[in-house]
């Protein structure tokens, strides 16, 4: 059965991706569930864009289950080790430096977002990142195509 993408669940996901400082493509990684049969974490991407006006109702149900399963992040973030091989990989599927971030990033950028910020995360110098930096970082990645576009 599918479902209209309303207004609703839009604000919904926004609002659980900010919570959580997950992206869909960390919380699939790390929810620990098996998504249903064709749901991947572009898709997702694409309700909350709004390029798809329609979903399966047990796709909504999965993703808003899944983000419920996760804590509220503080305004800092601790950077685990889980997140630094999150941003890694990230930037190994889409070939992007730190610098190809912060160009590619929507302006404006939060404030003390830098390439040498980036880079102090990747080397293990860098302890905690604000929300808004990490979300901003993720958010970019996440919205752009793999290398090898059909490895998604």
């Amino acid at each position: 059965m599918y479902a209209d993408i309303s207004r609703e669940i839009i604000e919904k996901l926004e609002t659980e991706k900010r919570r959580t400082a997950m992206t869909p493509a960390a919380l699939f990684k790390h929810c620990g569930l098996v998504p249903p049969d064709g749901l991947k974490a572009h898709s997702v991407n694409a309700w909350i864009r709004g390029k798809t006006k329609q979903a399966k109702q047990k796709h909504i149900d999965f993703v808003l289950t899944a983000y419920a399963s996760f804590p509220n992040e503080g305004i800092k973030l601790k950077l685990t080790p889980e997140r630094v091989i999150n941003l890694r990989a990230e930037m190994a599927r889409t070939g992007k430096t730190a610098r190809d971030i912060l160009l590619l990033a929507p302006k404006p950028l939060p404030k003390a977002l830098t390439a040498m910020l980036i880079s102090r995360i990747l080397s293990g110098k860098a302890e905690t990142i604000k929300r808004d930096q990490w979300m901003c970082i993720m958010d970019t990645l996440d919205a752009l195509p793999s290398i090898d576009a059909s490895s998604d």
